[in-house]
């Protein structure tokens, strides 16, 4: 059971008063609402209740160790909504929403009657362009202030029109998979084999150093990130004494999405260097996901963020048994009651633990794939402006600090 106190006085931008009503409201159409992305974080609550105006309590069906992580994504808007869609956007904050121009232009304005410090900036307009090389000379010509996702091959170019360049670990994890139905690869030996052949040096380099090698599947900061686990290891000569026991003379499928050629000529030759012939389909993600279902290749390529700053979305996505995205087909009873006891372990310690045990047994015991490398977000300002990059990759206008 959970109780919560609101803050009071606080005003939408529509002139309307919070209260708990919405808060409550909100919360629900998140559970509810048939476009929700957020249903399935609330499957474990049982009852929103309003106190009064200020107060709500809210019951789980069984202890939630992860529920005010799921509760900060959800959006408060006014209850008078119903089951409208929000197609201009009400909140709270020290920003309120003007105008969008889908695929454009959005555009948002101070919001005089916010409860906290006012806003830094009169209009701030938020600009979505695609193409890249566009995006790019909208910039350099003037007519914007902050490039988000700066792309890795403009860095060299924007400092050279001196232009501040930021970085900051983006949290996504990129990694390979292993399909535990595959003949080859339900061998603990030759996903060792595969293991061993990739050289993490060689990939950051080939996206220009903007990327941090990683040991496992989610990042340093996030809960449940074991510090224990080894570096990765990187041994071809090892590779190829172990491949001539099973491997070698075999070919294996690797699908892998548009435009990860690097990452796929890089297996394919390391591979062919211990004797293994790999063949490497570049899929649109229809049919990637197709593949995926099926189960029709040796080894997959995922990316995870996350969101919720914590481990279990991996664990629990991807390696539990019953998990949504077990496209390896893992299953291991031991990795299952760690992940279902941190599910509802309330103790942190404990809930640790189970989190570090777990990741240290796919990593590096069952090997179910191949942790690779950690992306950084790149931002450019003008001279005028200072950011700090947040990991969780939102800017928040008023952190931006004017010079």
């Amino acid at each position: 059971t959970w109780e919560f106190k609101l803050r009071p006085n606080v005003v939408f931008h529509d002139g309307s008063k919070f209260d708990a009503n919405d808060a409550a409201y909100s919360i629900e159409r998140a559970r509810s609402y048939p476009n929700s992305e957020l249903a399935s974080f609330f499957e474990t609550v049982k009852e929103i209740k309003v106190l009064d105006n200020l107060d709500i309590r809210i019951v789980t069906k069984e202890p939630d160790p992860l529920i005010l992580q799921k509760l900060s994504m959800v959006l408060i808007v006014p209850s008078e909504f119903g089951k409208e869609n929000l197609e201009n956007p009400v909140g709270t904050g020290s920003y309120k929403f003007v105008s969008w121009e889908k695929e454009s232009k959005m555009v948002l304005e101070k919001f005089t009657n916010y409860w906290g410090n006012k806003a830094k900036f009169n209009t701030v307009e938020i600009f979505s362009v695609p193409d890249k090389n566009e995006r790019i000379q909208m910039y350099i010509d003037g007519k914007a202030d902050v490039l988000a996702f700066v792309p890795y091959d403009a860095v060299s170019f924007l400092q050279k029109k001196n232009y501040q360049i930021v970085t900051v670990p983006n949290l996504e994890v990129q990694f390979l998979i292993f399909n535990m139905k595959s003949p080859l690869m339900a061998d603990l030996n030759n996903r060792k084999i595969v293991s061993l052949v990739v050289d993490q040096n060689v990939l950051v380099e080939a996206v220009g150093g903007y990327a941090k090698i990683v040991r496992e599947f989610v990042s340093d900061g996030v809960f449940g990130f074991n510090p224990k686990i080894s570096e990765h290891e990187y041994d071809t000569t090892k590779a190829e004494e172990l491949a001539m026991e099973n491997l070698e003379g075999k070919t294996l499928q690797i699908h892998l999405p548009v435009g990860l050629d690097v990452l796929g000529e890089h297996l394919r030759t390391q591979l062919d260097k211990i004797g293994v012939k790999a063949i490497v389909s570049y899929l649109e993600m229809p049919d990637l996901i197709k593949s995926m279902q099926v189960k029709k290749a040796d080894i997959y390529f995922l990316g995870l963020k996350a969101d919720l700053g914590d481990s279990s979305s991996f664990l629990k996505d991807i390696v539990y048994s019953k998990g949504a995205f077990n496209i390896g087909g893992y299953t291991s009873p031991e990795v299952d009651a760690l992940i279902e006891s941190s599910s509802y372990e309330m103790d942190e310690r404990s809930r640790l633990s189970d989190l570090q045990k777990a990741m240290s047994i796919v990593t590096e015991k069952d090997v179910i794939g191949v942790p690779l490398f950690e992306y950084e977000n790149v931002y450019s300002l003008v001279d005028s402006l200072e950011l700090h990059p947040r990991i969780d990759g939102f800017i928040y206008f008023d952190e931006l600090k004017t010079k």
